[in-house]
């Protein structure tokens, strides 16, 4: 006999059992794995998906690495970062920043005038380096770019904030200001 102790039924054979788990919907079966785990719920399966397989849960697509999944993870967020020289909008802070970077707004902006107005921000000394145009408040890792640092700030792999009153905070709106 092969049991399901899950739903307290008897199969006379593991073919048969293993059909029940697959067609109930008592189980939720990761295919994924080896050993094909067995969830009470469906959402402990998308937890496991997520922290074991790196699957995004909206889209399903998988990653090599949880950071590449958290990276990923902005293309479902709301659009709502506005440039302040045209009419786009974007995911995030850095993306916006980028794209003045790169003088892709209609506004004129270019990567020499986000740098002049990040550092001529009058915070602009907690998030200066010596050798880069910008450190990181928290980590003091060095970036060439504000968006560089705006990105590191967006990710995990840091502390440091975007918070009101942050020094990043300062930083993004000194870029808004002045581009």
């Amino acid at each position: 006999m092969f049991d399901c102790r899950r739903c307290l039924r008897h199969f006379k054979s593991l073919r048969a059992q293993q059909q029940h788990v697959r067609d109930s919907p008592n189980h939720h079966v990761c295919h994924q794995c080896d050993d094909a785990q067995d969830f009470t719920t469906a959402e402990k399966l998308d937890q496991h998906a997520i922290n074991v397989h790196n699957t995004c849960s909206i889209c399903k697509r998988r990653f090599e690495t949880s950071s590449n999944l958290r990276s990923h993870s902005v293309v479902h967020l709301a659009v709502d970062v506005e440039c302040p020289g045209c009419d786009r909008t974007f995911v995030t802070e850095s993306a916006m920043v980028l794209h003045l970077e790169t003088g892709t707004c209609a506004g004129g902006a270019s990567q020499g005038s986000v740098t002049r107005a990040a550092l001529d921000a009058a915070c602009s000394a907690e998030y200066t380096g010596e050798n880069a145009n910008f450190e990181c408040p928290d980590c003091e890792k060095g970036f060439h770019l504000a968006s560089a640092l705006l990105q590191h700030a967006e990710s995990d792999s840091c502390d440091v904030s975007l918070q009101p009153f942050s020094p990043l905070s300062n930083c993004l709106s000194a870029i808004r200001v002045f581009s």
